[in-house]
């Protein structure tokens, strides 16, 4: 089936130690991901693996694997750390999913950041496997031993922090009473060892408390582990429920609101004491003016400059990641667009549209489909109603609708989000490929693998590689027809790996056949390979490739033919050509997986597939006889290629 994995938005995971202490909110414009993970193939290790059985989807192909390592890295960690993966350095990318893909097995990634211990992650990928992993950081060099025992009391020596709210509605009605923001302080005050140092060089300081409390009501939202520390604490849940609220994944998180609660500002940990901490502040502070200004422009326009407003706006609660905390904004803003441009021929109402309908996202949980529906219906309602005037804006949010749907296997819904991303005509080149992934996974969420096989009888008869068809049931791409024709097996031989299948309606076979050839084949021969590698990944239709035959068979390679020439997944069980078009053998494997190998292209012998038709469709005549004439690869394919036809295994 397909296996979604949705990168970056609202992960869930608890908040960390982070050395700048900017916590990052939700990054609710992280691209989501959707990973085919089908089961594999049971393989023999020792032997030459299969070339079929093609996945059909995925975004990580090595060899056989759809295999792909992903890391769940904050913004601050993508620009900080560095990756290498079994001794091999891997660059991480400035936007999108931070993936890897990477051959089945055991692998070891290291990960190293300025300040903090190196991680070494041991982790073993199955075939077609998808293993995710948020890295938990600790301080170099024993800074954290440096620093006051986490056991010390906060404040110890100093003016403490008993005195700040702890409850935020009190702290609201306070600062609405007295003209005051809201300074809050989210800390791990005993186990967090930069929270320990800005609570004792900064936060419980004199001087400080005289310069912020002249502006700020202050509120601690602490998250010990420790008993001692937990008894200050007036309400843990409430505390989760703050830190959830506020996005915050990291400690210390300082953030600037307003009376209301709503964030302007974020910040951490600063060096140097209380003037330099003082004077991020002040920056900080800044914020509350541009974001004043930013939202009266877009209450006061319309049209184009509303537009325009909004765009700055929009950027500006990405920057901040509060688009979840300003959501009856977001919502009176929708209105007034609604008003004014209802079916967005202006193109008002997408913007406001995009923004409410994001912070909607970013608060569901994406366990929670019930959340979820209400939202996928109002983008359903949009798509149908209004037309997307910027495509990349109505192709991205299709996607993340197509891509949380596919968590929950609503497949014939997510599918529908995905091709209606697609209609809006992106222009993102990246976009566009992610809706073509994700709507080639959907489409093939019941598929198992692929392969490919050859018309050999009248009757619709094909005869293909044992492990294409081993698991599932087998159906046929037939041109012409709508949808697959179920196939029966009629015969196999896992030794050799060789099966028979019959259309179950002999009607829809294509007419033409193809001639097997038992005559000799020398090394350098020129061959050609017909299938369908890698599904349907590299477009739609048969697929033509060409070489020599590099080695004939013997032991060392199992009896086959060994060639110099490019196959993938998927080809398993097409026919190889000479230059008369006739089969002298049915491609099966590849001679090495291994990551990084630029393998080679095995092929049964014609001999072999003659030995099983004879036991099984004697009336299939074999030629022996040299070719009287070598043609050119295009007539070869006119002649061959209406014989060839892709194999999917669905589930039973």
């Amino acid at each position: 089936g397909v296996v979604a994995a949705v990168v970056g938005l609202t992960s869930g995971t608890a908040p960390v130690e982070v050395a700048n202490g900017a916590g990052a909110a939700h990054d609710w414009n992280a691209a989501p991901l959707v990973h085919n993970a089908a089961a594999g193939r049971r393989d023999d290790p020792a032997a030459p693996q299969g070339s079929g059985s093609d996945r059909p989807s995925g975004f990580g192909r090595v060899g056989e694997s759809w295999n792909v390592f992903v890391l769940d890295l904050s913004d601050r960690e993508r620009s900080e750390v560095q990756v290498q993966i079994d001794g091999q350095a891997y660059p991480v990318p400035p936007l999108g999913p931070v993936s890897f893909a990477l051959a089945a097995g055991d692998h070891t990634a290291q990960l190293t950041r300025p300040g903090f211990d190196s991680i070494d992650y041991a982790f073993r990928l199955g075939d077609n496997a998808l293993e995710s992993y948020r890295p938990r950081w600790q301080m170099a060099g024993g800074a954290i031993g440096s620093l006051p025992p986490a056991a010390t009391t906060v404040g110890s020596g100093h003016l403490g922090m008993d005195d700040w709210q702890q409850d935020l509605a009190l702290a609201k009605a306070l600062a609405a009473r007295e003209g005051k923001d809201l300074f809050i302080a989210f800390n791990g005050s005993d186990w967090c060892g930069w929270c320990v140092r800005l609570i004792n060089e900064v936060l419980t300081q004199p001087e400080f408390r005289r310069e912020i409390e002249e502006d700020f009501v202050l509120v601690s939202i602490d998250s010990p582990r420790g008993r001692d520390a937990a008894r200050r604490v007036q309400d843990m849940a409430r505390n989760e429920r703050m830190v959830e609220q506020y996005g915050v994944s990291g400690f210390p998180t300082i953030i600037l609101a307003d009376s209301a609660g709503q964030p302007y500002a974020t910040g951490g940990f600063v060096a140097g004491g209380v003037g330099p901490f003082l004077a991020s502040v002040q920056q900080m502070r800044s914020e509350r003016s541009r974001r004043d200004a930013l939202f009266a422009a877009v209450q006061s326009s319309t049209g184009k400059a509303r537009i325009a407003a909004g765009e700055k706006a929009l950027e500006w609660l990405k920057d901040q990641g509060a688009l979840l905390l300003y959501a009856p904004t977001l919502r009176g803003w929708l209105d007034l667009a609604r008003r004014d441009d209802p079916r967005n021929e202006a193109g008002e109402l997408e913007v406001f549209f995009e923004m409410h309908w994001m912070a909607g996202i970013a608060s569901v949980d994406r366990a929670d489909l019930g959340k979820l529906r209400p939202l996928t219906k109002q983008l359903s309602d949009f798509n149908r109603d209004c037309k997307f005037r910027d495509a990349d804006r109505g192709g991205r949010l299709n996607f993340v609708a197509a891509a949380f749907l596919s968590l929950h296997e609503e497949f014939d819904s997510a599918l529908q989000f995905a091709e209606a991303g697609l209609s809006c005509r992106p222009d993102d080149a990246e976009l566009v490929a992610k809706l073509q992934r994700v709507k080639m996974a959907l489409q093939n969420s019941d598929v198992i693998g692929s392969g490919t096989g050859f018309l050999i009888a009248e009757g619709g008869y094909i005869l293909t590689n044992f492990h294409v068809i081993e698991e599932g049931t087998p159906y046929v791409r037939v041109p012409g027809e709508k949808e697959p024709v179920r196939a029966n097996v009629i015969a196999k031989d896992q030794r050799n790996d060789i099966a028979l299948l019959r259309l179950q309606d002999p009607r829809v076979a294509p007419p033409q056949l193809v001639a097997i050839s038992t005559a000799a084949v020398g090394r350098g021969a020129p061959v050609g390979v017909f299938g369908y590698p890698l599904s349907d990944a590299v477009g739609a239709g048969i697929k033509l490739t060409t070489g020599v035959v590099s080695a004939l068979p013997d032991s060392a390679n199992e009896g086959m033919l060994l060639l110099d020439c490019r196959v993938n997944p998927g080809n398993s069980g097409g026919p190889l050509c000479d230059s008369s078009g006739q089969v002298i053998g049915m491609v099966t494997a590849k001679s090495d997986v291994g990551f990084g190998v630029d393998s080679y292209g095995m092929a049964q012998p014609a001999a072999k597939l003659q030995a099983f038709l004879s036991a099984h469709l004697p009336e299939v005549k074999i030629n022996s006889s040299p070719p009287d004439r070598r043609m050119q690869w295009d007539e070869v394919d006119r002649q061959v290629s209406g014989a060839v036809l892709m194999i999917v295994m669905k589930k039973e």
